[in-house]
């Protein structure tokens, strides 16, 4: 017990150093806190379309309570898979590739008291991520039945709320990490440790995918609801504990006769068996999946292969270079996830388009009304390519004093990461552009045009970008000495400034391409030879902006790297 009590204080400790003292753990932080509000307005979208459901009258013959707790419960289904998702992730990270476990298994503690530590740092790092996908999808619907139907619920409803969605969070934990014991001990391969890879990814993006819904069209989030609200109940998931959890937490409402203990009992019953369980599991099998999993995921070191493919492209250093910041680029998998997430909005962006027009009977989209998609898929581009331009020099900071020594010069250091995420970016959104142009039917003579506007103002926003992060509080790196200026406020202006100028450079050339657009086939403000001289000089005018824009971010962003590689 001594053991335990002492490994749990350890990682307590670490957990609150790297809280108080670690940047990038701040930066997760706040990150967590920013979808969180965004979690929150989703869900209260999907509420309160069930309600207004319920007040307009579109249920019948069902008990409306009942009815919104369909919602409820799909919605901490979500939850369920996110905390899945994150109980695989935290068994793999914390009892398997943790650093110090090879310490504590050749020291004397036993493997029993390191896999209880372990469990209980799993359990306790996601207990936010209880109160957001569990706890707070009730609260939003205690508030809203309060409010629509004036029923008060008692105070003790909320105790028993946090008791019940704890002892859910539980079991969803252990009966996962139970589930990677196994596993890990009788059926691992390196195939497998791919699968749970791609499960975690997959479960980010859907669920991601399912809550963006809601914001992209918050008309249809009334279609939505009453695709649950209308199903009838059924009894095939009477077993889970999430059922047992709505059916207790339902009986507690006011105008509930009588209070379902039974319900309650089940849960507090599996949710204390199954850790117990898991802990004797474990101290049989956990040691030897260890080693397993030690043996398995070792890999030679294999000699790339991406030597030949770049040689097509240029030598010298700028190849090196960019093909470096590329690989640097794509090896954090959170920037390979939000692309795959900016795809699946867009893919439903793409799909409401051409089911309006089927609707319709439209035989091509308007193409006035287009530049608007246009913009948001070049948004999507940049902001997937920040991990480039914003927080291209950021990753060199380690290494700076080597490219200060080196003959790599300024000029190549933000050519380089300025070409790698133009190239990514403009194939991004003109292979997105192309598809929308090809399923909202717009005339081939605009083909052209548009992807070269889009090409140009990209490239634009990316030397922008690039410039941006070559600021000495933006990189992180002082200008007369090797350590990291921390700056956060000013560096949160400068990103909340960076993306303003952004949106204003992606929307401004194409609304005023709109606007003479409309004038030309809708008002008819000018005829004949007129509008197009206006045409030719609004586009002349637009290259020249966004080309001067590019050159100057150049000569900024290399000046002050020229500053930074001298001091």
């Amino acid at each position: 017990m001594s053991n335990l009590v002492l490994l749990l204080r350890t990682d307590f400790q670490s957990w609150r150093n790297t809280i108080r003292y670690d940047a990038e753990t701040q930066k997760k932080r706040l990150l967590e806190l920013v979808a969180f509000a965004i979690i929150v307005f989703a869900f209260f979208f999907i509420m309160q379309a069930s309600f207004s459901l319920i007040g307009r009258g579109l249920l019948r013959n069902v008990n409306s309570i009942t009815a919104v707790s369909k919602v409820v419960s799909f919605l901490v289904g979500l939850g369920t898979f996110i905390l899945i998702k994150d109980a695989i992730q935290g068994s793999i990270v914390r009892l398997y590739e943790a650093h110090e476990n090879t310490i504590l298994f050749s020291a004397s503690i036993s493997p029993t008291v390191v896999f209880t530590s372990k469990l209980i740092s799993v359990l306790g790092s996601n207990l936010f991520n209880m109160l957001v996908w569990l706890v707070l999808p009730w609260c939003l619907f205690v508030q809203l039945v309060e409010s629509f139907w004036q029923v008060q619920f008692a105070w003790y409803f909320y105790l028993f709320l946090i008791l019940v969605c704890l002892l859910l969070f539980v079991i969803i934990v252990t009966q996962t990490i139970l589930l990677m014991l196994i596993i890990n001990r009788f059926f691992l391969s390196r195939q497998v440790v791919g699968m749970f890879k791609v499960l975690v990814a997959t479960i980010t993006i859907g669920v991601i995918a399912i809550l963006s819904f809601s914001f992209l069209a918050i008309e249809d989030s009334y279609k939505f609801a009453q695709t649950f609200l209308s199903q009838n109940s059924s009894d095939s998931w009477s077993w889970y504990p999430q059922r047992w959890a709505t059916n207790f937490l339902l009986s507690l409402h006011p105008e509930s006769h009588y209070v379902e203990w039974y319900w309650l009992i089940q849960l507090a019953s599996v949710g204390l068996v199954l850790p117990i369980l898991t802990v004797l599991v474990a101290s049989k099998v956990y040691y030897h999946s260890w080693e397993l999993f030690q043996r398995t995921v070792k890999r030679q070191k294999r000699k790339a292969r991406l030597i030949i493919l770049s040689n097509w492209v240029w030598k010298g250093k700028i190849r090196s270079m960019m093909m470096k910041d590329f690989l640097v680029f794509i090896r954090y998998r959170g920037r390979i996830v939000m692309v795959v997430m900016l795809s699946v909005i867009l893919t439903i962006v793409l799909m409401m388009i051409s089911s309006e027009m089927h609707q319709s009977g439209m035989e091509r989209f308007d193409e006035s009304s287009i530049f608007g998609v246009f913009s948001q898929v070049m948004l999507y581009s940049v902001i997937a390519s920040l991990g480039l331009t914003w927080s291209g020099f950021k990753v060199e900071r380690e290494t700076w004093w080597i490219l200060k020594s080196s003959m790599i010069s300024p000029k190549l250091l933000f050519r380089s990461k300025f070409l790698v995420a133009t190239i990514c970016a403009t194939v991004y959104a003109n292979a997105w552009i192309f598809a929308i142009m090809i399923v909202t039917k717009i005339p081939t003579g605009f083909w052209l045009p548009v992807l070269g506007m889009s090409t140009l103002m990209i490239a634009s926003v990316t030397a922008f970008n690039t410039a941006v992060g070559s600021l000495p509080w933006v990189c992180e790196i002082d200008v007369h000495g090797q350590t990291r200026r921390r700056r956060p406020m000013i560096r949160v202006a400068t990103m909340a400034l960076t993306m303003v100028v952004n949106i204003v450079v992606l929307v401004t050339p194409l609304m005023t391409w709109q606007f003479v657009f409309i004038a030309e086939n809708q008002f008819g403000l000018l005829e004949g030879y007129s509008i197009a001289v206006i045409q030719q000089l609004t586009l002349l005018m637009m290259i020249t902006s966004l080309i001067l824009l590019c050159l100057g971010s150049n000569m900024i962003g290399i000046r002050f790297l020229r500053k930074s590689m001298s001091g």
